[in-house]
């Protein structure tokens, strides 16, 4: 049987040199429980380098708010229990706590498979992690975004997504300065919005006033884009012919893109990606037509 927070917190206590968490909680559902956990000072667990723990979002982020874990922590992983909605204020205060108690800049996030997963470093030379550093679940597109956008991502270079995003999400990760890998997995209407704007959405006094979005941008991954659809509200203009004009606009402003991969995609042969090889220093095409494909995108 899954232990109370009460429970848990009693044996931390007395194993200040765990290196390592893997339970269940029962979750808080009572004013008693809460309020005799919440008694109990934050535990200094400076050796716990590993914590995976399960329970609803409120107990999980109350375990976080009072455990301080090592900031040379390799991994924490949080199986949410799935949840019609979850409160944005807790998402985003586990978002800034787990931040906070991890070394080093964000350099990596995947938004895929109802999962945010982070990478974070405090050395930049060393080589990505195979495992995430912060491995949260289970999420939707609704819920994702107050806990993504709560997390320091200034220093990100790599993202990969297959949320549906909003125009709005899409243009907080374009005002990132480092995002030089995008892998993104439907979402082409909403992503080309702010991809072929001329200015960042948010002015940065540190930069020219003409920085367009997702400045560093040099290797793009798409997959299950619908190339030969109309892009709204031009009805007259396909995605592909927008893409096409995105790419000319780089090279053309001298920040051309390295590489494009094309997975999956709608509307696509050869022929196609021609007049794209124009622009960009090499195209990936897998040779596959996924004329059948159903995006989920609208």
């Amino acid at each position: 049987m899954s232990p109370t927070m009460a429970q848990l917190l009693d044996v931390l206590s007395q194993t200040t040199l765990l290196e390592a968490l893997n339970t269940d909680i029962q979750a808080l559902c009572n004013s008693s429980d809460t309020a005799l956990a919440k008694n109990k000072a934050p535990l200094n667990l400076q050796h716990l380098t590993s914590i995976a723990t399960g329970s609803d979002l409120f107990t999980c982020a109350f375990l976080v708010d009072h455990i301080v874990f090592s900031s040379n922590a390799k991994n924490i992983i949080l199986r949410l229990e799935p949840l019609q909605e979850l409160p944005a204020f807790l998402l985003r205060s586990l978002a800034q706590r787990i931040d906070d108690g991890f070394a080093g800049p964000i350099l990596k996030l995947a938004l895929a498979n109802r999962k945010v997963q982070c990478w974070k470093l405090a050395d930049k030379d060393i080589t990505f992690p195979k495992l995430p550093t912060i491995n949260i679940g289970d999420f939707t597109e609704e819920t994702g975004g107050p806990f993504f956008q709560s997390l320091r991502l200034d220093q990100l270079q790599l993202l990969e997504v297959d949320f549906i995003l909003s125009v709005d999400e899409w243009s907080l990760f374009g005002d990132l300065p480092h995002l030089t890998s995008l892998q993104v997995f439907s979402n082409e209407s909403s992503l080309l919005r702010v991809l072929l704007r001329r200015k960042a959405n948010t002015p940065d006094p540190d930069t020219p006033p003409d920085r367009p979005a997702f400045v560093a941008l040099r290797r793009l991954r798409i997959s299950s884009w619908r190339l030969d659809a109309l892009f709204r509200p031009r009805k007259n203009t396909s995605i592909i012919q927008l893409l096409r004009r995105y790419l000319k606009r780089r090279k053309m402003d001298g920040r051309g893109l390295h590489f494009l991969q094309v997975r999956c995609c709608r509307g696509v042969d050869e022929n196609v990606l021609a007049p794209l090889r124009k622009f960009i220093k090499q195209i990936e095409w897998d040779g596959v037509d996924c004329n059948n494909y159903d995006t989920g995108e609208e």
